[in-house]
């Protein structure tokens, strides 16, 4: 299912099987079972206003793994 990412048009649980159902693109259908994909870790965006960027920390190691820097001063305080 190379690029169903980008045309997703629909998602459904089914109750009997726990599966999701996926509709995208001009009708295709696509069955996932939900224990055959590798978990989101859980992190979170931080505000670093003093060198204009947002950080993604991982909240289940408190490392940052992701900065983003910005073209202008933001702060959401």
């Amino acid at each position: 299912m190379p690029g169903i990412h980008a045309a997703v048009d629909a998602v459904r649980p089914d109750g009997r099987s726990g599966d999701f159902l996926v509709g995208y693109g001009s009708g295709g259908l696509a069955v996932i079972d939900p224990a055959q994909m590798n978990p989101i870790p859980a992190a979170s965006p931080v505000n670093v206003p003093d060198v204009c960027q947002i950080t993604v920390v991982d909240e289940d190691t408190g490392r940052k793994t992701a900065p983003f820097l910005l073209p202008f001063h933001l702060s959401f305080s």
